[in-house]
């Protein structure tokens, strides 16, 4: 649920999201040793959802992930288009940790209000992996009239 009555429901940017998430955290990932790179796909990359709200919950996952992976690990935040949503992997190459000891409660306010899903897939030793879906409409295709003369 929304906190804030003055914040709108709106189609978020993730695209724009996810470059000022990759610039607030490359200062931190340089420091540490820890590569931190941006995928992103074609098309329409927009969700629902409020933007600050995505933008923050989007930080502070990643910014767990670059904060608790070693120098020579890395960080990649992939956005791309899948069947009926767009898909949002923060995968680290780190130590791992417990999936029931992710954080993600911000991610999942932000997500799952808008009918979206938040898994988190982690192994000892491996990495973790964070997927954020978002369902978005697949658009009709355009209709054309013809007009029997």
């Amino acid at each position: 649920m929304l906190t804030d009555p003055t914040a709108r429901p709106d189609t978020c940017d993730l695209t724009s999201v996810l470059v000022r998430v990759v610039e607030s955290l490359r200062p931190v990932a340089t420091a540490r040793g820890v590569q931190l790179s941006l995928e992103l796909g074609s098309g329409d990359l927009a969700v629902p959802g409020v933007e600050r709200y995505v933008h923050d919950a989007v930080l502070d996952v990643a910014g767990q992930a670059v904060s608790t992976c070693a120098s020579g690990t890395a960080v990649v935040l992939d956005l791309h288009r899948t069947d009926h949503g767009v898909a949002l992997d923060i995968v680290d190459t780190g130590s791992g940790t417990h999936a029931d000891r992710a954080d993600t409660r911000a991610m999942a306010l932000a997500v799952e209000s808008y009918g979206g899903q938040v898994n988190v897939a982690s192994v000892e030793g491996v990495g973790t992996s964070v997927r954020i879906w978002w369902p978005v409409p697949v658009a009709a295709p355009a209709r054309r009239h013809l007009s029997a003369v």
